[in-house]
């Protein structure tokens, strides 16, 4: 299980957020299984979460500043223009 964390960890550094879907498919994990290291992470202040379900991402808390203050639509975010504008 560290290792899982371990590769989240990364996968997040490298992309500045992530959402539980990617995390999915990148690791080929079931959604128990992913949400149980999110928690995991989250508990221990590595990482933060912005958005509500379905639209939920999870980023390194260092980076806390890469994710715009989002309001509760998300209409207006495109998340390829942050990631870009950081990269």
């Amino acid at each position: 299980m560290v290792k899982t964390r371990a590769k989240i960890i990364e996968y997040i550094k490298i992309n500045h957020f992530a959402r539980p879907e990617d995390l999915r498919m990148e690791f080929g994990l079931s959604r128990r299984a992913i949400f149980k290291q999110l928690e995991n992470l989250l508990s221990a202040n590595i990482l933060g979460k912005r958005g509500t379900p379905p639209l939920v991402v999870y980023f390194i808390k260092e980076n806390d500043e890469i994710l715009p203050k989002w309001n509760k639509t998300y209409s207006s975010v495109d998340l390829d223009s942050c990631k870009n504008k950081y990269t």
